[in-house]
């Protein structure tokens, strides 16, 4: 028996940490850049001719796992080590990416709290 992969539902496991696949991550940007408005209007375009469609987003995951086969053939993408053992390199890049998480959610705090409106209780204040 396998473990689920979100526990919840699926967007309540995002908001809680859980990662896409990098093959959803492609697919998404495929989907957002111009070659997805392309796609979907040629999706439009059989559907309005009345050919079988395949949605975009399936064409856009089968080019997003395409795109990452090729480069796993050039060695370009590695899967993640079955270990937690880091190499050097394996961790300064961790301590980096770390750092500027912190730094980025750090300053969100501030500019939330510097964005975001008093609320004041009701009757506060009144005698």
């Amino acid at each position: 028996m396998t473990a689920p992969l979100y526990h919840q539902d699926a967007l309540s496991s995002f908001q809680q940490g859980a990662r896409l696949d990098l093959r959803v991550r492609v697919a998404i940007q495929l989907l957002t850049s111009p070659l997805g408005a392309e796609i979907t209007r040629q999706v439009r375009a059989d559907a309005d001719a009345g050919h079988a469609v395949t949605p975009a987003t399936t064409i856009a995951l089968n080019a997003a796992e395409a795109l990452l086969a090729e480069g796993a053939e050039r060695g370009w993408v590695t899967p993640l080590p079955e270990t937690s053992v880091l190499n050097a390199d394996e961790r300064l890049f961790a301590e980096r990416q770390v750092n500027v998480q912190l730094h980025q959610q750090a300053h969100a705090n501030r500019e939330q709290a510097r964005t975001a409106p008093v609320v004041q209780a009701p009757f506060a204040g009144r005698q």
